[in-house]
């Protein structure tokens, strides 16, 4: 998260203070590019262990951290513009195999239809990290796991963990608005790789970012100490 993070109440102040000697379209046109956001800040500092080999199909999928909702309505959006994530992490420490198959991915919860409420798995998830294949039956896991290629159920590739190495890495990821040039993988098993910016730009009123860490085949493991997201938007 920045040093400094203005409310909603201070963007506007300094809108209407650079409003009185330049125009409206110019004032947004600094805040914009001083990046003067307000942002959506959580984390989580708690220890877990994602074990691919507990599962018969060598798979494994951990929801470590829930952001709160995308602030706004409908009728009145805020736009986003960077969402960073933090993780401190490392995998089992050897492999036997190619990797690396010890990773993390994000996906968009959401917000449950009118008279609707949230799966029982998200509620949990707020509060403390969540075996999505141990809750609602494995549906959650299923759903957000499978693959499924829907605009609405895409997970995104955030990153991986250093392969055969039990020394705790530092993860930091920044994705904007602007399409990335680099490596792009939108079928990967690990998530849409290089992808991050649909995130950014699909992202609405009431939305929740979802952190997962993730493990697969034979011995691999997702060791998490701690993990944060920041979502920047502007308004």
């Amino acid at each position: 998260m920045a040093l400094y993070t203005p409310t909603e109440a201070q963007v506007a102040s300094v809108r209407e203070i650079l409003q009185t000697f330049i125009p409206l379209e110019l004032a947004d046109f600094i805040l914009m590019e001083a990046k003067y956001w307000p942002c959506i800040h959580c984390e989580r500092s708690e220890k877990i262990q994602v074990h691919a080999r507990f599962y018969p199909d060598l798979k494994a999928a951990w929801c470590y951290l829930v952001s709160p909702p995308v602030p706004g309505t409908r009728s009145h959006e805020k736009k986003i513009q960077r969402v960073e994530f933090r993780m401190r992490s490392h995998d089992q420490g050897w492999a036997t195999h190619p990797g690396p198959w010890s990773w993390f991915e994000a996906f968009i919860i959401q917000p449950p239809a009118s008279g609707e409420s949230n799966p029982p798995w998200v509620e949990e998830a707020l509060l403390h990290p969540i075996d999505l294949r141990a809750h609602s039956d494995g549906t959650a896991y299923d759903e957000h796991f499978s693959g499924s290629s829907t605009e609405s159920n895409r997970r995104w590739h955030v990153s991986s963990n250093a392969i055969a190495s039990r020394a705790r890495q530092n993860h930091f990821i920044s994705w904007t608005r602007e399409e990335n040039t680099g490596d792009r993988d939108a079928n990967s098993p690990k998530g849409r790789e290089g992808l991050g910016h649909e995130l950014v730009r699909m992202l609405k009123p009431g939305d929740r970012v979802a952190l997962l860490a993730l493990a697969e085949q034979w011995g691999w493991e997702n060791h998490v100490i701690r993990a944060s997201m920041d979502i920047y938007y502007s308004i």
